[in-house]
């Protein structure tokens, strides 16, 4: 399940979408938290701006898939509002001390705005108060009130969504099979939602999580995270993970 929240303040979160989008569909969130019944609104894709605009984008890395693709549509939308976009990623989701300094960075370069992808969900609290610029989030989330806005997912609907179809497929009273989770990082982007989610979904079914694998998204961390659950546990029957474990 996708979802975003908006809030009034929020013009340019649409930096996310891809270049052909001409309306399309969002889920609000008006409390700021992904949770609760959000409200489905049909929005209009934005005019080219009127004045000089500067964006700082803040990244926890590009080396994946999944950030590099977040990345092109952000660089093709701003062409085509015609607002420069300044890019920086952190190196990993390590390297809060990093990105603690980006967002300074993001005030030196002379940016009217920070798109935060955040290594951390508590981690930047201070460094994000501190900064004279409206800061959003972007795709991984922050607690709620510290942000102007943020666009991404409902992290916990995640892992509950991938729990409740193997619950459907595997309910209690069935054969039992066994699960290996890798979630990603510790702590960091959603985990610490997806995690819940997913172990809720489960609850009352014949799916056993032996073992949660958590770790960088590198293809190398992850593929040996998987090479060592499957040679400690080798009659799993699922590997649950993100897009890295996936690939």
């Amino acid at each position: 399940m996708r979802s975003v929240y908006l809030s009034p303040l929020l013009l340019i979160w649409l930096l996310m979408l891809p270049r052909a989008a001409l309306a399309f569909t969002v889920d609000l969130w008006p409390g700021g938290e992904f949770s609760g019944q959000p409200v489905r609104q049909q929005w209009q894709e934005p005019a080219a701006a009127t004045k000089p605009l500067t964006l700082c984008a803040l990244y926890p890395h590009l080396r994946d898939a999944y950030w590099l693709s977040v990345n092109q549509g952000m660089v093709d939308e701003a062409k085509r509002l015609g607002v420069k976009l300044q890019i920086h990623e952190a190196g990993g989701y390590g390297a809060l001390a990093e990105q603690r300094q980006q967002l300074q960075r993001c005030v030196q370069e002379g940016s009217d705005a920070t798109l935060l992808g955040a290594v951390s969900y508590q981690g930047l609290r201070e460094a994000i108060k501190v900064t004279p610029l409206p800061v959003f989030g972007l795709v991984n989330d922050l607690p709620n009130g510290l942000v102007q806005a943020k666009v991404g997912v409902s992290w916990y609907q995640m892992g509950w969504q991938i729990g409740h179809w193997l619950a459907q497929r595997h309910p209690a009273g069935s054969k039992p099979v066994s699960v290996a989770l890798f979630p990603g990082p510790q702590a960091s982007g959603g985990n610490n939602f997806v995690e819940p989610g997913f172990a809720d979904a489960i609850k009352g079914s014949a799916i056993k999580l032996v073992t949660t694998e958590r770790g960088d998204n590198s293809r190398e961390i992850q593929r040996t995270l998987v090479q060592q659950t499957l040679a400690r546990y080798p009659d799993l029957d699922y590997l649950v993970g993100g897009a890295i474990a996936a690939e």
